[in-house]
This record gives structure tokens, sequence and C-alpha cells, in this order.
């Protein structure tokens, strides 16, 4: 099989344990994206600007699957080359039957100009030495200061609403996944994020990737994808060879059979893109 392009997850893939590129995946990553013919891509929950804080070292990736398949952004010339959005009317609807069932929710939602927290959100994403690169990396917007506002009018001037943040103080993830499970009007995804996506229902790393290949002309058995939780099953499953990482989430490996020699911390999806330039 020939490979034409490499697609991985960012947390928990190809990110170390502080969320940032080591030295050895910025050399590799250059070498691969100078051999002709092969593409390097990025497929990650993160907004364009939370992608761009970790990928700031390296220019061998240029465009980036954003927002769990919400976006895809070319860094070079920070262009929004596509985007699915999720309609007002949609997430005003998830939002009260969220907070009807999980008292203590807090949301966050990823817009046009910039990410839109509320009140609880941004307590939890700014404490010390948890600072949420979302938060951090985002434009700083003019927000409206009245928890009360509702949320119609909170998101107002912020343009299109790409994809809402979800957390809660006290739940982990998984038990606010479990609480909402059955809700069909919008997807729910989970990373190694502290936070759930919230997409539209068609929305996923997977749809988008098949959108990219489909325009280059790149069949799915020369793709290989790279990922590590519950979000990266779409492209991991679509694409001819799809790689878990060593240490990957249980749901994961679960239905993924082939998976790196090492885990992230150690430079795994690294270490394997070198085998497979010594394949080709």
């Amino acid at each position: 099989m020939t490979v034409r392009l490499i697609v991985f997850d960012l947390d928990g893939t190809l990110l170390g344990a502080d969320n940032r590129l080591s030295d050895y995946t910025v050399a590799v990553l250059e070498k691969a994206a100078s051999i002709d013919g092969l593409t390097l891509m990025a497929a990650s929950g993160r907004s364009r600007w939370a992608a761009d804080l970790v990928l700031q070292r390296t220019k061998a990736i240029d465009y980036v699957i954003c927002s769990n398949g919400a976006v895809l952004y070319r860094r070079s010339d920070r262009k929004i080359v596509h985007r699915r959005a999720i309609t007002l009317r949609r997430m005003v609807k998830l939002y009260a039957q969220v907070n009807e069932v999980l008292d203590g929710a807090c949301w966050a939602w990823e817009t046009d100009l910039g990410i839109v927290p509320d009140d609880g959100f941004r307590v939890l994403g700014t404490q010390p030495g948890k600072e949420l690169d979302e938060l951090v990396a985002s434009p700083e917007l003019d927000l409206p200061g009245h928890p009360d506002i509702p949320i119609e009018q909170r998101l107002a001037g912020f343009g299109r609403i790409v994809r809402g943040l979800l957390a809660h103080p006290e739940l982990p993830c998984s038990e606010v996944m479990r609480r909402l499970r059955g809700q069909r009007s919008a997807r729910l995804s989970s990373s190694s994020a502290t936070f759930l996506e919230v997409t539209a229902p068609e929305v996923h790393k997977g749809a988008m990737l098949r959108r990219v290949c489909a325009r280059r002309g790149i069949d799915a058995r020369n793709v290989v994808a790279f990922g590590d939780h519950l979000n990266d099953l779409t492209m991991l499953r679509w694409a001819g060879r799809g790689i878990a990482m060593k240490g990957a989430y249980q749901g994961v490996l679960d239905r993924v059979a082939e998976r790196t020699d090492e885990t992230n911390v150690q430079d795994g999806v690294a270490l394997a893109i070198e085998k497979l330039l010594a394949d080709r």
C-alpha cells in the first residue's frame, strides 16, 4: 500500500505529556513533509486557535481538521477552508435539555470570532495549573457580563456556532455522557479533554477526512490514521490503516487491532512514521 496521507490526533497522540511537540517528533514531521506525494494532516477536537498554539514549532502540518470535524483549517494563511456549523436553534434546544437533567452544567461555545464561555466554564478553565488551551488561545472577546442573559443573546454578534464545550465541576466526562445518552439533537463526543464536544449530528473527524480525501483523489486504502480516544474512532475505522496509540482509551483498543509500539509520551507516532517512511 502506498501511503499518500498520514493523519493524527493531537492530544494523547502526537503531543507529549506536556501537550506540546517534542524535538524528535518535529524532526520526523519535517522529514516526512519533504517527501513528494505524502501529506501530513492533524485531526483534533481543538479549535483552530488551540491547534495553532501547539503546532507553532512546525510548518510540516498545513491542514488541520479542527473542532472534532466541524472545521477544515489551513495554517499557512489561517483560512477556514470548510465549516460545518451547528444552528443556534439546535444549540439552544440542546442547552435546555442538558441543563434540565444535569444541574451545574458549564458551557462554552466556539464561534467564528472566538470561544464564548459562561461563568462556570471560565472558572473551570482558568484554574492555576489547569488552564485550558481553548481559553488561553482564543482571541479576546467582549463578552456579556450578566450570567442570566439568555443563550440567544449571549451568542449574538459572534457569528456562527462551530461547537459547544460541555463540562461539569464535579462529574467526569464519562458520567456526563452516560446521563445524556440517547439525545439526538446533536453529537456529543468524548476525547482526552476535561469537557465534551458538542457538534451537529453529522459532524465527526471521519466525515471531514473522507471529504478531504475525495477532493484530493486519495483512496481510503492510502490513508494511515493515528488516535487514542473515542472521537478518533470514525477516522481510525475509515482509514485503510487505523492505528491506536499504546495506552489508548480502552474503547478504542477494543475496536482497533493495530497500535503503536510506544505511547504519545514516548513519541509513539513519530516512531511509527519513521517505520512507514522506511517501507516506502
